[in-house]
């Protein structure tokens, strides 16, 4: 058949395609091109519509790369860590995970990081200045665990009143050549502890640094222009005054000052260097006040001249305030214009704020240093988890050996003891075998009778040589571990919140939520192992990570962060109404046990009483 058919618009062709054995599409079904159904193959030369996959970037759709987890992924959803329908598990493929568990950190021993470097270890900011060129970061020159930022904390101080703020000086600043710098401070006063055992506030939310925040919003760290040279001693002290003028806060104590970043840009000599002081080091208070630029104002005021009454009519007064000339005078006013004020910002903050190109220099700066120090404590925090695993394998590994050696002190007592046995067994059959020898002689010329008669107490004799023990039957730990009483004892839990607050930094949810998921991906953790040490191989990576139990590409890491010990109950103290009636009663009990105990003396003494009486008496004196 030809031309349209007799189905219309279909034509001989769709029905020769179709042919009368091909059924028709099921309910539901969705035919893959033209003439298709579900499930056959397209046919030569026919145009398919592929339909994307849900959560497939479409073509010129624009993405925005993000190193933390997609919200489905993310381990607050219900099932999350144990492999439930919305788990990490089931949302995403191993390749997948693995891929974006190696975005999230990179190595910590670059120093000189190139304008690309510095794209891909913060894809998080969406823009940065246009004139910059590298950043060169110093921190990695620091040994790991030398800084103590996350062990020791210190309390400042922020006034917000203009009463108590700092009055801007008029200083000179010098010229943009080789040898200014803009030496700016890092202000970070280190990681607060959980203020019980029940606070449960991340580890990004407990860390901050402080900062100056302007009129306009932007927030710009402390410090300027100085001359001298990046490499001039005097920078410290010339930061000290600098802050000091800003903020009103002392850093005359601070003597250690680590380098820690340093900005180089296109257009420009000077760099930005940005310095960590050890605010440690100052016992004192530390107080931070607003900064206030004192303009002078000049207000024009109107003021009617005076005119007495005495002596004039009252038409005459008139006539004198009506041809009276107002006076104009100027008055000159100070008035306090706040500049900046002294704000805190946790790094939750500071990793989750976003940047634009309309943000000023110091500000996109700023932003910078703080991805800066977030590096520097990720290697710290890593290299804090490489330690903690270390430390765990190290006790299996003593726990192990204890075993070991517990086994191996049982099975040598085991056999020595099987030893006496065997030895004590052979000498009761020996001893036997001489009674049997014996009693065989003194039965030659007895009669069956006789030998019956023989047979009770000969029975009892065997008996007695088979159930008579030696002096070392007994196992010689045995008296003393009977003499001693068990001791009571108890499993406590001790949590490292040490190890919870290095894998609780890892651990960030997308929108930077205040609470954690408490798991971490294996991926992860064998990225930071290799990135804290990097003579190490995947053997000895894998050795490391049996700490972290096996199965599964995520575990949880608070049960690496708990040990189970063993401590002694100690003993409850008696009441004290129970010990003072006892002692109420002792006396009482003593004197009626006395009582019969009195009496039984008396008894034997009262027929002699005349005889003792007699010999208590002195006896008469003679005279010469």
């Amino acid at each position: 058949m030809s031309g349209r058919g007799r189905y219309g618009g279909g034509g001989g062709r769709g029905m020769s395609q179709m042919g009368p054995r091909q059924a028709a599409p099921a309910a539901g079904q969705r035919p893959q091109g033209r003439g298709q159904f579900a499930g056959t193959p397209p046919r030569q030369g026919a145009r398919v519509v592929a339909q994307p996959a849900r959560g497939v970037q479409r073509p010129g759709q624009s993405q925005r790369m993000s190193p933390y987890p997609s919200p489905q992924a993310s381990a607050h959803s219900p099932g999350a860590g144990k492999g439930g329908k919305n788990s990490p598990q089931a949302n995403q493929s191993p390749a997948s995970t693995a891929a974006r568990d190696q975005v999230r950190e990179h190595s910590f021993s670059l120093k000189v990081r190139s304008l690309v470097d510095h794209r891909i270890r913060t894809p998080h900011r969406r823009c940065i200045h246009p004139q910059l060129v590298r950043t060169i970061a110093h921190w990695v020159t620091l040994p790991a665990h030398t800084v103590p930022l996350l062990s020791q904390r210190v309390e400042i101080e922020k006034k917000k009143d203009l009463d108590s703020a700092q009055t801007a000086t008029i200083t000179s600043t010098p010229e943009a050549d080789s040898g200014v710098v803009n030496a700016r401070v890092l202000l970070c006063p280190g990681l607060a502890s959980p203020s019980s055992s029940t606070d449960k506030t991340p580890v990004l939310s407990r860390l901050s640094i402080f900062a100056g925040k302007r009129a306009n919003g932007g927030i710009e760290a402390y410090g300027g222009l100085i001359q001298g040279g990046e490499s001039s001693e005097d920078i410290p002290q010339k930061l000290v005054d600098m802050v000091r003028e800003q903020s009103g806060l002392d850093l005359s104590a601070v003597t250690t000052w680590y380098k820690f970043l340093e900005v180089n840009y296109a257009d420009t000599p000077v760099p930005t260097v940005f310095y960590l002081p050890a605010l440690w080091e100052v016992s004192s208070e530390l107080v931070m006040t607003p900064l206030v630029r004192e303009d002078e104002i000049e207000r024009t005021e109107t003021i009617q001249p005076e005119i007495s009454r005495e002596g004039h009519t009252d038409e005459e007064y008139q006539q004198l305030v009506a041809e009276a000339k107002p006076e104009k005078k100027v008055i000159k006013e100070i008035k306090k214009v706040l500049m900046t004020v002294p704000v805190s910002l946790t790094f939750a903050e500071l990793q989750g704020a976003e940047v634009n190109k309309g943000m000023a220099k110091e500000v996109l700066e700023f932003y910078l240093a703080a991805d800066s120090i977030d590096e520097f404590v990720k290697r710290e925090m890593a290299t804090r988890i490489l330690l903690k695993l270390r430390e765990r394998l190290d006790k299996q590994r003593e726990k192990q050996e204890k075993l070991e050696q517990e086994q191996a002190v049982i099975l040598e007592r085991k056999r020595k003891r099987d030893d006496k046995q065997k030895e004590r067994a052979a000498k009761r059959q020996k001893k036997l075998q001489d009674l049997e020898d014996t009693w065989k002689v003194e039965d030659e010329g007895k009669t069956e009778d006789e030998k019956k008669e023989a047979q009770a107490e000969r029975q009892a004799l065997r008996v007695k040589v088979m159930n008579e023990k030696g002096s070392d039957d007994e196992d010689e730990d045995e008296p003393a571990a009977k003499q001693t009483p068990a001791k009571k004892m108890r499993t406590v839990a001790v949590v490292d919140q040490a190890c919870i607050d290095a894998f609780e930094y890892f651990d960030r949810p997308t929108t930077m939520a205040t609470k954690v998921t408490g798991f971490m991906s294996r991926g992860r953790l064998e990225n930071l192992l290799l990135l804290c040490d990097d003579g190490m191989c995947l053997d000895q990576v894998e050795k490391v990570m049996l700490a972290a139990g096996r199965g599964g590409q995520t575990f949880s890491y608070r049960p690496l962060a708990t040990e189970h010990v063993q401590e002694e109950i100690p003993e409850e103290p008696k009441p004290v109404e129970k010990v003072e009636e006892a002692v109420e009663k002792a006396p009482a009990t003593e004197a009626a046990k006395a009582e019969p105990a009195a009496q039984a003396d008396e008894e034997p003494k009262a027929d002699g009483d005349a005889a003792m009486e007699e010999d208590d008496e002195e006896p008469p004196t003679v005279d010469a």
